[in-house]
């Protein structure tokens, strides 16, 4: 099982989510644009403030 996949389940987000979410933790950013085709997709992005992630699970998706 690889990182993207154990985290993506231990936190119930999707890939997206968590690509979000690191992307909010980085130093340096304020905020993130995405785009959304439909309400559900922009109700999905949304969910990616719903879990937080540790330093060690930050870290081991900068070394995928």
């Amino acid at each position: 099982m690889n990182t993207t996949t154990s985290l993506t389940e231990n936190k119930k987000a999707t890939v997206a989510q968590l690509v979000l979410k690191w992307t909010t933790l980085q130093k340096g950013v304020r905020i993130v644009l995405t785009g959304a085709k439909d309400k559900e997709q922009a109700i999905a992005n949304a969910g990616a403030m719903n879990f937080d992630l540790t330093a060690n699970e930050l870290l081991s998706l900068i070394y995928f």
